[in-house]
């Protein structure tokens, strides 16, 4: 992402109660890209996904920020409110090419084709 000109602002280096932090962080970003990794295997075979990254969801969208969502293949109970966002599914082994179309979609946001 910075080597298309984003800043990427992250919820590390707290030094302050985490969540107000990450809160804080979100607030103060253009856009906000979440990605969905697998946390917890389900019975069925597909995974959850870290709540944090669904509560931080929750704050972008709370916010109105433009979201990205980076979804990995077996992730699913990613919360509706999002609506129709566009999601960007992804393997290991296609990471690249889903980071190539977040790129776009975030360019996409700041008025850049």
């Amino acid at each position: 992402l910075t080597e298309h000109g984003f800043h990427v602002i992250t919820g590390k280096s707290a030094n302050t109660y985490i969540g107000k932090y990450v809160i804080e962080r979100i607030k103060e970003s253009s856009y906000f890209l979440c990605l969905m990794t697998r946390d917890e295997e389900k019975v069925n075979g597909k995974f959850t996904t870290s709540t944090w990254l669904l509560e931080e969801k929750g704050v972008a969208l709370a916010l109105n920020k433009p979201i990205v969502l980076m979804i990995e293949d077996g992730v699913e109970d990613i919360g509706g409110l999002q609506g129709d966002w566009q999601r960007i599914h992804f393997t290991p082994k296609g990471f690249l090419s889903a980071v190539s179309k977040a790129v776009k979609q975030l360019k996409s946001y700041s008025g850049e084709n």
